[in-house]
């Protein structure tokens, strides 16, 4: 929210919202970024696979528990990915990797290492559900009242924009090193490689 004053303007934020829209772009990223990691494009294809399956298998677990009935739709589509991997001589089209695994593949890249992306994830990831772990490692504390007594404290928590700026900095530059290496593959595709 802004407001304009007759010599100021005052910016405020929710102290979860942007962090759940930092961790999603974030999400993204990472899914691209391990979808496209691989040199070999058999190996991204794999990769794709196993989105696709993993995609088929949670739409097939919402519908369900939504009483949606028996899934149709499922047989034909895990035969169709079935069917790609067959075309493409991939036997084992395999599991999808967690996100935390992901996250450690990406960091372990040398254009990544010193992004911290793994604990700013964990951090936002923490801030969208509202921890507070997250909310005290992420946000500005200021002691209001504090009585020895009774050992207890009165502390006044609000948003960090530098916590913010920085973690919204690295889903930016995550997101121009996955297009770079979109651009990448893409470039090696059309050239036959």
């Amino acid at each position: 929210m802004t407001e304009t004053g007759q010599n100021a303007i005052s910016v405020s934020a929710r102290p979860f919202g942007p962090y759940a829209l930092i961790r999603n772009s974030l999400d993204c990223s990472v899914l691209a970024f391990w979808l496209l990691n691989p040199n070999r494009r058999e190996d991204r294809l794999r990769r794709r696979l196993q989105i696709e399956k993993d995609e088929a298998h949670k739409s097939k677990q919402a519908r369900d528990s939504l009483g949606q009935g028996p899934a149709d739709w499922f047989a034909a589509r895990t035969a169709g990915i079935d069917a790609i991997a067959s075309a493409a001589e991939i036997s084992n089209i395999g599991r999808i990797e967690s996100t935390t695994r992901m996250l450690d593949e990406l960091e372990e890249h040398p254009d990544l290492k010193e992004m911290l992306i793994k604990g700013t994830w964990q951090v936002c990831s923490g801030l969208a559900h509202g921890k507070m772990w997250a909310s005290l490692a992420a946000h500005g504390l200021e002691t209001v009242g504090h009585d020895a007594e009774a050992r207890e404290s009165e502390v006044k928590m609000t948003i960090s924009y530098t916590a913010l700026a920085v973690y919204a900095g690295t889903a930016v530059v995550l997101a121009e090193r996955v297009a770079g290496l979109l651009g990448s593959r893409a470039k090696n595709h059309l050239s036959g490689q």
